[in-house]
């Protein structure tokens, strides 16, 4: 469950406090966005200078700070729609087969399963790119819509003092 922000660290305010639904914090603030098991530790109990040392993670790897100045995009997916369906195609299969081979029916059964429980954990996924790393930073907010809206709030003036895409220097 997410509570709207207003605590200060430092120059720093809170936007937004949530959780992930596979476990852990979320919180942004007007300079980063934090991602992991104790987040909101980060914030609460660690001053600016240690917790800009958090980029990559704490010493126990569980936290990910993102400078908003890197975030280059998100995305939002609420379900992955392809897989749901070839996974209900999978159970059908396995259910039609029944008759045939038992053996290789519950095998093609416990597979559609496993996949559509994998697939449906995942819906509601956002996906962080950054300019600072190969690999988006994936999330699971119980409370999508009021991330989004927080992140888009706090990233407004970041993307208004970037150029246009395509636009560099020496080109005529």
């Amino acid at each position: 469950m997410s509570e709207p922000a207003g605590s200060d660290v430092d120059d720093e305010q809170v936007r937004f406090r949530g959780t992930d639904r596979l476990g852990g914090d979320l919180v942004v603030t007007d300079r980063r966005i934090l991602v992991g098991e104790g987040a909101g530790r980060v914030v609460d109990d660690v001053d600016r200078e240690d917790a800009d040392s958090v980029a990559g993670g704490d010493a126990d790897g569980d936290v990910v700070s993102i400078p908003l100045e890197t975030v280059s995009e998100l995305t939002n997916q609420s379900i992955d729609w392809f897989l749901l369906l070839m996974d209900v195609a999978i159970i059908g299969f396995a259910i039609l087969s029944l008759d045939r081979t038992l053996l290789g029916a519950g095998a093609f059964l416990a597979a559609g399963l496993v996949s559509l429980g994998l697939t449906w954990r995942r819906r509601g996924r956002v996906r962080i790119h950054t300019h600072s790393r190969p690999k988006p930073v994936d999330t699971y907010p119980e409370d999508r819509e009021a991330f989004l809206e927080t992140v888009d709030e706090v990233l407004a003036p970041i993307r208004a003092e970037r150029p246009p895409a395509g636009d560099s220097v020496g080109s005529p």
